[in-house]
């Protein structure tokens, strides 16, 4: 049997609207086991942050990186940023812009990472662009919008510069 990833897609977003949220889950671990996206990763990450299962959320997130070319070279960097070595962290980003110069993803982590250098333009400007990528697509705006506030609010309260 076939499954019809439009069909089951509608089928979770259903079943949530519904507030069916045991079904919607299980839909959404089908879709993603046959058809596996960083929007699905994201969903079952936020969902198990829900449920308070912190680990199941890494995992989730992780698993996919380590599965996908692209989220791969993200996770590179981002294990790069843990370690404390920034340079290679903005190469693994930067090659992924060099194949796709509008990855939402690479250019919010490439933005964080000039905002931990302190370099507060460079983080702007990669933040507006990822923002105006996002568009229609509201979460991904907000998430983008949160980072880059808080990043603002750090920057007037302590003291760093000013507006």
């Amino acid at each position: 049997m076939q499954i019809n990833i439009i069909n089951v897609g509608f089928l979770y977003k259903l079943l949530l609207f519904l507030g069916n949220e045991s079904s919607s889950h299980e839909t959404l671990e089908l879709l993603h086991k046959k058809h596996p996206s960083i929007n699905t990763a994201r969903e079952l990450s936020n969902y198990y942050l829900k449920i308070d299962d912190e680990e199941k959320s890494d995992n989730v997130i992780q698993d996919f990186f380590e599965s996908d070319k692209t989220y791969s070279e993200l996770y590179k960097g981002i294990r790069h940023v843990k370690a404390g070595r920034f340079k290679l962290a903005e190469e693994a980003y930067k090659k992924v812009l060099k194949k796709d110069k509008n990855n939402i993803d690479a250019l919010r982590l490439l933005g964080l990472l000039a905002f931990k250098n302190k370099n507060y333009t460079i983080a702007e400007n990669l933040f507006i662009k990822a923002i105006k990528i996002a568009g229609t697509n509201i979460l991904v705006a907000n998430i983008i919008l949160n980072r880059f506030a808080a990043s603002i609010s750090f920057i007037i309260f302590s003291g760093i510069g000013a507006l």
